[in-house]
C-alpha cells in the first residue's frame, strides 16, 4: 500500500508536469478523453441514422434537427467529466 507521502509526492509530481511539459504534448494528452467521447457519440448517432432510415426521410429530417442540441449537451458532459 502507498503511504500517504508516497501519494502526495505522486501528486506533486503529476500536477508540476502542467507548468515543465511542453504545450503541444499537454494538450494533445489533456484532450483525448474528450476527443475519443465525441467520436464515439457522432458514430453512435451514425449508426442511429442507419436505423432510423428505414422509417423515412421525415424520421432522418428530426434527427438532423437535434444532432446539433445533443452534440452540445454531450460536449458539456464530456468536458466537465474529463475536467474533473
Amino acid at each position: 500500500m502507498s503511504t500517504e507521502l508516497e501519494k502526495t509526492t505522486e501528486l506533486h509530481e503529476t500536477t508540476e508536469r502542467l507548468g515543465t511539459d511542453p504545450l503541444g504534448k499537454l494538450l494533445l494528452r489533456l484532450s483525448l478523453p474528450g476527443i475519443a467521447s465525441m467520436v464515439t457519440v457522432s458514430l453512435y448517432h451514425l449508426v442511429d441514422t442507419f436505423w432510423v432510415a428505414k422509417l423515412g426521410y421525415q424520421a432522418i429530417a428530426a434527427l438532423t434537427i437535434t444532432f446539433p442540441y445533443f452534440i452540445l449537451v454531450i460536449a458539456v458532459g464530456v468536458g466537465t467529466g474529463v475536467g474533473a
